[in-house]
């Protein structure tokens, strides 16, 4: 059995993946309504909100399995960014005092500076970001096993990138390379991290396909339907993340490596 803490947009049809293989999921919401959508999706329901003073026995029931995916992103909170830290600092409390083996922790890749290179898992951080503080409360819990997964921007089944810049008039930076990847992707590298035990690693999930701004999102913007924006043809920062340690690490054959053809599944 899995916990997925935050069922959402990933968090669901990851769950319902690991369901169809087979492996039974506990997964979180903070939307009582949800937990009906959950049960009759036989993920088992908790209804978990950190920012409250929750009775921690619900909390260790949840926690009580060897794998905890953590995939709560800033942008839920209503509340500022430290509140953001304040309750995952919360959440690795109890994860002291349960016997959780092993961690994996959804960032993004947007913890990397700006710049016009190739950016691996050794790129320089942005100090500011809120998320590489996340990374750093439970790459520091020595206890557990934890993974970083650093995704790319996510586009998939409800999550239209063509839907992004419809309808505005102009785009800046309409050169840059985008970095994204397909919803398909991130299940699997998540079963795979699992899988093959692949701990206490950092690794960019993104598509080796870096199609520019405007390439990528006027395909997605004709398949969706909506009006083109002037796309600026600005050059600048020219920031691709590498997926290479993933690659070579989980013998990982991307499901959509062609960024343009993937915008297909989503019609």
């Amino acid at each position: 059995m899995i916990s997925i803490l935050g069922c959402g947009w990933l968090g669901f049809p990851l769950a319902k993946s690991f369901i169809t293989n087979g492996i039974s999921v506990k997964g979180s919401t903070t939307q009582q309504q949800k937990t009906q959508v959950l049960s009759e999706n036989k993920i088992e329901p908790y209804l978990i909100e950190l920012s409250d003073n929750q009775h921690s026995s619900i909390i260790y029931e949840f926690l009580k399995n060897e794998t905890l995916i953590i995939n709560i992103p800033p942008g839920r909170y209503l509340s500022a960014n430290d509140k953001y830290l304040e309750n995952l600092t919360t959440l690795n409390k109890y994860i002291l005092n349960s016997n959780l083996k092993n961690v994996i922790f959804i960032s993004s890749t947007s913890v990397y500076k700006n710049a016009s290179a190739e950016i691996t898992e050794e790129g320089d951080i942005d100090a500011e970001n809120k998320l590489f503080f996340a990374e750093q409360i439970f790459r520091e819990n020595k206890k557990i096993n934890t993974t970083i997964i650093r995704m790319g921007g996510l586009f998939g089944p409800l999550r239209h990138p063509g839907r992004f810049f419809s309808g505005k008039p102009s785009v800046a930076n309409g050169l840059v390379p985008v970095n994204m990847i397909h919803l398909d992707d991130c299940i699997t590298i998540i079963q795979k991290v699992i899988a093959q035990h692949y701990w206490n690693q950092t690794i960019n999930a993104c598509s080796p396909h870096h199609p520019t701004r405007k390439k990528f999102y006027t395909e997605a913007i004709k398949l969706y339907g909506g009006t083109i924006p002037d796309f600026v043809e600005e050059n600048g920062q020219k920031k691709i993340i590498s997926p290479q340690k993933l690659i070579k690490d989980l013998d990982y054959q991307f499901i959509h490596p062609d960024l343009i053809k993937s915008l297909n599944t989503l019609v």
